[in-house]
Order: C-alpha cells, then structure tokens, then sequence
C-alpha cells in the first residue's frame, strides 16, 4: 500500500510538473492567434476591381492594362514584408481606384535573388512608366541596422543600446536602395517611405499581461537616427527621388501596442491588421505629402 501511495504522489506531481511547464511554455512563447497568427499575405486586401496586392511580375501584370485603361494610372507601393503592412493600412483610406501592392517577404533592393520582384519590375516600368503615377519604396528599418557582431535585423542591436552603443547603420545597404531607386524615378515619380519604428518584441500572453507593450525610447532613438542617416546620405548624393519619414508622421501615436481592443504587433516587427488600420491616416498623409 505504501509503495501504491508513493507512485501515486509521484504521478500527482508528475502531472502538476507537466501542467505548470506547459502554461509557462504558452504564455512564454505562443501568441493569440486572434491577432498574431495566418500567413500575413492571406490578410492583403483586394476589392476584386483594381486595388490589389501581388508577389510577383505575373500577378502583377494579370490586371494591370486593363485597370489603367478603366482609371488611368496607377500608384505602385513596392518593397519588402514591412510594405505589406503599408500597402494594407494605405488600401484602407486612399482614393485612387488604382493601387498595386507588390512585396516580397526578405527581398530587398541589391538583392539578387530570383524570386525578388525588383529587377523584373525595373524592366516592366521602362516599357510602361506611361501607366505608373507614382512609386512608394518601403522597406523594413532593422535590416539597415547592424549589431556589434555585424548581423542585420538583429534585436541584440536594440538590447545592446542601452549603454549608449552596439550598433551601426548600414551606409552600403542605404546605397544600393538609393541606386534602385534612382534607377525607378527615371520613368516615374518616386518616393522612399522611411521605416517605422519597431517594437522588437514578441506579443506573446506573457508580454500581454506583464508587459505594458510601450514602444522602448532606445528603438526610437536608433530608427531617428537611421532616418536621418538617409536623409543626408541621400542630400549628398543629389538623388532624384523623394525621402518620406514616415515615423514623423507617427510620432507618438505609435508609442503604445495597445490602442483600445487592439494589439499593434503580430511579432517583433508587423504591424497587426488593426494595427494597419489604426496607423491608416498617418501613412496616407505621409505618401499624400510626398506630392507637395
């Protein structure tokens, strides 16, 4: 009976070990999925007419001639994931009846991969820069930034901040968009839209609950000062394109990852789809101001 009583206590705490590990491993790493989970592409809007989103030339061109020949030209937001969320938040508020998003996960310009959409789009604008309004570069900011062992999009560069250094911005990478872009405002009106500031945590159960989700005032810091960066790397090179700081417009709305019944952050660095939505206007008057 005693050797009975003795498995049983051990199975008892056993269990509890096992229960306790695994609510600490959800609210640790897992994040809702009401808000954080899916593949981010199937989130892109479509009106099924003219404002559409796609990964590649193909899609691209599927729709194109006949929206320019229903509402003349039209505005073209490219870049990487991160212009996902802006091709998605500008969807929401802009009036033209013709906007194309094409964004790749992980590709950047100067990149030279195939299945990057930048050299393919290139050629197609020579040949129809007639129905391209405008272009709006966007791509994500960390990329740009390197920690002190040399890694890009690295969040041990944000943590190393706080002592006043353990990163630098990426002159080289700023260059070859600079050069790409350059290349694009010869047959269309250009603009780089900056990055926005990124959280660079994850929105896990554990953040929610303990963490007040506030944007930390070092990653302010270092994507200001990667702003600024571009701007005069692009003012000594005399570049014909426009530079946008879209963080300008931002400001302090995006301080908080709570507004209201939303999360701003799917992860470290996308926005949510109500986070899109929340940041809408901004993003509209900042690629409206790039006009003026």
């Amino acid at each position: 009976m005693a050797l009975k009583s003795v498995n049983q206590r051990t199975t008892h705490l056993l269990v509890l070990y096992i229960s306790v590990f695994s609510i600490l491993f959800v609210m640790l790493f897992l994040k809702p999925e009401a808000f954080s989970g899916g593949d981010m592409y199937s989130s892109r809007l479509d009106n099924l007419d003219c404002k559409y989103f796609a990964q590649d030339l193909t899609e691209l061109t599927e729709r194109f001639d006949d929206c320019y020949g229903k509402y003349g030209k039209a505005t073209v937001i490219l870049g990487d994931s991160h212009a996902l969320n802006i091709y998605n938040a500008y969807h929401l508020v802009t009036s033209s009846n013709f906007l194309v998003g094409l964004a790749k996960g992980g590709c950047r310009p100067g990149q030279e991969s195939q299945e990057c959409p930048y050299r393919d789009f290139l050629e197609f604008l020579k040949s129809h820069h007639g129905s391209i309004g405008e272009i709006v570069f966007h791509q994500s900011g960390s990329y740009l930034i390197f920690d002190s062992r040399g890694n890009a999009d690295s969040s041990l560069a944000f943590k190393e901040a706080v002592d006043g250094g353990g990163y630098t911005i990426d002159i080289r990478s700023i260059r070859k968009v600079s050069m790409y872009l350059e290349q694009l405002a010869g047959f269309a009106p250009t603009t780089w839209l900056g990055p926005f500031t990124e959280g660079r945590f994850e929105p896990t159960y554990w953040n929610l609950i303990f963490n007040p989700l506030e944007l930390p005032h070092r990653n302010k810091r270092i994507f200001m000062e990667l702003d600024n960066t571009i701007e005069s790397t692009l003012l000594d090179e005399r570049r014909k394109f426009r530079f946008i700081s879209l963080n300008s417009f931002l400001s302090e709305s995006q301080d908080s990852g709570r507004q209201k019944d939303c999360i701003i952050w799917r992860d470290q660095d996308h926005w949510t789809f109500c986070g899109e939505k929340a940041f809408s206007l901004k993003v509209k008057m900042a690629i409206d101001s790039s006009r003026s």
